[in-house]
């Protein structure tokens, strides 16, 4: 019991789960490192995403992988990513 006890964070609700806490530092941390650039609505949309730490550029199609996110949808406005199945939005 007590070493039960001694594990538990006694700030944190019992119905709240720890890892939602962490999920959302990752997307805004993903939003805040890659910029999204321009889109190029063809066929096969493609969206120019710039990563901003590396400064390098990626032109990536529809299931292309950028870190550990994948491209899930390209509109016209924006690119949606799924990170640790979360949607996260790169807009212009």
């Amino acid at each position: 019991y007590e070493e039960t006890m001694a594990q538990r964070d006694i700030f944190q609700a019992p119905w709240e789960n720890p890892q939602e806490k962490g999920a959302a530092p990752q997307q805004d941390d993903l939003q805040k490192k890659l910029k999204l650039v321009g889109i190029v609505l063809d066929e096969a949309p493609q969206a120019v995403v710039e990563d901003q730490e590396t400064h390098e550029t990626y032109f990536l199609f529809v299931g292309d992988e950028i870190g550990q996110a994948r491209v899930e949808e390209i509109q016209e406005e924006k690119v949606i990513l799924l990170l640790n199945e979360e949607k996260v939005e790169l807009t212009k």
